[in-house]
């Protein structure tokens, strides 16, 4: 992965980290070294998904691109996996 396009996040405790203003939120469980990711799209549901990572610049751009991805087939009226 290309750390150079990291998106920016906000840290809001030690386990709770925001990306996109907010639109993407990251956390861990407990004893859980991976990062989680749950974002809401515009059916007002969340979508929850593990970024698999324990790094968090690797968590943020995984579950900044499932955010997008997510959004682009909500878009075009594709079936969502989760």
């Amino acid at each position: 992965m290309d750390m150079a396009k990291t998106p920016n996040y906000a840290v809001i405790h030690d386990f709770h980290v925001q990306a996109r203003d907010g639109e993407v939120v990251l956390y861990r469980r407990e004893n859980s070294k991976r990062w989680q990711a749950r974002f809401k799209l515009d059916d007002c549901r969340w979508h929850r998904i593990s970024t698999k990572h324990a790094n968090i610049d690797y968590a943020v751009r995984v579950a900044c691109e499932a955010y997008d991805k997510a959004r682009f087939l909500k878009d075009e009226n594709l079936v969502m996996m989760s």
